[in-house]
């Protein structure tokens, strides 16, 4: 597991530790949301292929490459499934698009730090402010 992926679990179940009933959903779904929205937004664009497949799942990961999706279509999946999410659940976000490990090694110009490793260290400076 990479550093800023423990770091960002770390500060999670510090936060979680804190927050109890209706309120740690919330707080769940802003955390997600957030990730998600700074990993969708930084995947390079050539067909939108690999940006569109970025997919929230509640519960367990999704193994399927979905065909290329509208932004309206991705947020309404993504928002729908969402809306599952219990206490404590935990929820993936992956891609499985078969080439999406090369863009979050870098190999891409447009976005050559990718995209996960970078998000989850972002929100969780963020929340350490």
């Amino acid at each position: 597991m990479s550093t800023n992926v423990k770091r960002f679990v770390n500060f999670m179940r510090a936060e979680a530790e804190e927050i109890r009933g209706p309120k740690l959903v919330t707080f769940q779904k802003k955390i997600v949301l957030d990730v998600l929205g700074r990993i969708v937004s930084k995947t390079p664009v050539d067909t939108g292929l690999a940006r569109s497949n970025w997919q929230l799942n509640v519960g367990n990961p999704g193994y399927t490459e979905l065909p290329l999706r509208s932004e309206e279509e991705q947020t309404s999946d993504n928002i729908s499934e969402l809306a599952k999410m219990q206490p404590f659940q935990t929820s993936y976000i992956n891609n499985n698009v078969e080439y999406i490990s090369y863009l979050e090694d870098g190999s891409s110009d447009k976005a050559p730090n990718g995209m996960v490793a970078i998000s989850l260290a972002e929100v969780s400076n963020t929340r350490e402010e």
